[in-house]
């Protein structure tokens, strides 16, 4: 690659003046139609009770975006519903609860359940049907903003084997686990 140095070329200093000739021309037809001077512009009187198109901006009606921001405090209200409940013991005047991997007692802050968890959740009051969990504001107060969660320890079959298999006559003796489990009649309906 060569390097230019200045005056090498003749014809760039010519080139150069001649696009200021034509753009000073340019300039100067502009200013002689008063299209660049204020005072040649075209002034359009609007009467007070008219509607004037550039007075005020038109307000645009926006619609409601709905976005659904996940934060720190509907994870964790997320994940202590889906954790199982294990059990609840009534121990004297108080609870006890197993929630997943945790022993809960009234009035205890939960460990960090997330990585960098800045919320704090404290259980607020656990009976034999009902546990109350709040999140503790700055002011110590977790009353506020509070997850209640049902406590339901009544057994739930999840599968359901049939009494009798079709084509066999005796469902006890076709199955290798030595009978069939089925709803009595007495017996409250599976769930």
């Amino acid at each position: 690659m060569k390097i230019l140095r200045p005056g090498a070329c003749p014809l760039i200093p010519g080139l150069l003046a001649v696009a200021l000739v034509l753009c000073g021309q340019a300039l100067l037809r502009a200013q002689q139609d008063g299209a660049m001077l204020p005072t040649g512009r075209h002034v359009e009187r609007i009467l007070p009770e008219e509607k004037n198109p550039f007075g005020q901006k038109v307000q645009v009606k926006e619609e409601a975006l709905v976005v659904e921001e996940e934060t720190e405090e509907t994870r964790l209200r997320k994940l202590l519903g889906d954790m199982p409940i294990r059990g609840v013991v009534q121990s004297g005047d108080a609870c006890v609860m197993m929630l997943g991997p945790m022993t809960l007692r009234e009035g205890i802050i939960l460990p960090n359940l997330l990585p960098r968890q800045t919320e704090r959740v404290k259980v607020l009051k656990i009976t034999e049907t009902e546990a109350i969990f709040g999140f503790v504001d700055r002011d110590g107060r977790a009353d506020v903003r509070t997850l209640p969660r049902r406590v339901d320890l009544a057994p739930e079959v999840r599968y359901l084997i049939p009494s009798k298999i079709p084509g066999t006559a005796d469902p006890a003796s076709s199955n290798d686990l030595g009978g069939v489990i089925t709803q009595g009649s007495d017996g409250p309906p599976f769930r």
